[in-house]
């Protein structure tokens, strides 16, 4: 009996020795890595889902070289971090990084270079839930949908992107459709959005965009806000050479505010009105196909 205790005492012991390898705070990647590793420094693992298994929730995957290291699933709060490194997330068939957390997890992408394997990718980075989600100095260019779709579908979250470049996507290069009771604020920032085949930015739904300093290019709808229960603001934007550049209300009736922004280049409309477009001081709006003079309430000053 003692002997029986004993090598189950060992065994329980062996198996939460384990269990606190298996949850490391921080782990790595590499791409001479293996994922039968623990994840380790000195040990890393070779793709980012064989590593998100092994790191507790709130925890760090690091990117040690160069590599491919695949798409992932993210079902907890996590910050993978691709920096100075070539973080390659190849998707063929799946979305590169799809962040479906609990509504108490904050998802950190940094770093990345996420991209969709000749159109096969479905989303760049597809958000179903987490608490919020932060996408820092990411490239994502080449899916066969959009570069990232907000899906959310139970709480509020908030959506910030900030120094990336979405580019070269079939349908939007960020799309937000919350359904059920979702709701999806993106705050973009110091970004290129460019060359993708629909929208540049597509909001509809319950949906609010805060758009600052950023190009918005050679989309054929550069800015779209859809819906009644939509809104935008855009501060200090640098949107050109699309077909439309800003589309306010397309089936509703939303109300956008710009600030300081340069609208030109583009071949049919520069703004086009179904909802209300509030033009604060400082905007430039010229030399595009029409719409130059649309807006709802041009010149507010301090209103």
């Amino acid at each position: 009996m003692k002997r029986l205790s004993l090598i189950l005492t060992v065994l329980l012991a062996l198996g939460f020795a384990s269990l606190a390898q298996a949850q490391a705070t921080r782990t790595w990647v590499s791409g001479v890595g293996d994922d039968v590793n623990p994840c380790s420094r000195t040990a890393p693992c070779k793709t980012y889902a064989g590593a998100i298994s092994k790191t507790a929730t709130n925890g760090i995957i690091s990117t040690l070289d160069p590599g491919g290291f695949g798409a992932v699933t993210v079902t907890k709060g996590i910050l993978i971090d691709g920096s100075e490194q070539i973080a390659g997330v190849l998707a063929s068939g799946s979305s590169g990084v799809l962040v479906n957390a609990p509504t108490t997890d904050v998802v950190v992408l940094r770093g990345l270079e996420i991209h969709g394997a000749n159109f096969t990718g479905v989303n760049g980075v597809q958000i179903n839930q987490a608490k919020a989600v932060f996408i820092e100095h990411c490239r994502i260019q080449n899916f066969g949908a959009n570069g990232i779709r907000a899906l959310n579908t139970s709480n509020t979250i908030p959506v910030h992107v900030s120094n990336c470049e979405i580019r070269n996507n079939v349908t939007a290069g960020i799309l937000s459709n919350p359904t059920g009771t979702g709701q999806v604020s993106f705050d973009v920032s110091e970004s290129l959005i460019a060359n993708n085949n629909a929208s540049g930015i597509d909001v509809f739904g319950p949906s609010s965009l805060t758009l600052t300093r950023c190009v918005v290019s050679n989309n054929p709808n550069n800015v779209v806000v859809e819906s009644t229960t939509s809104s935008g603001s855009l501060d200090s934007n640098t949107i050109i050479n699309g077909a439309n550049g800003v589309i306010v209300g397309s089936g509703g009736t939303p109300t956008v505010r710009l600030v300081r922004n340069l609208i030109t280049g583009n071949s049919s409309n520069g703004i086009v009105n179904a909802g209300t477009s509030r033009c604060f001081g400082g905007n430039v709006i010229e030399n595009n196909g029409a719409g130059n003079n649309n807006c709802s309430t041009p010149n507010i000053l301090g209103q």
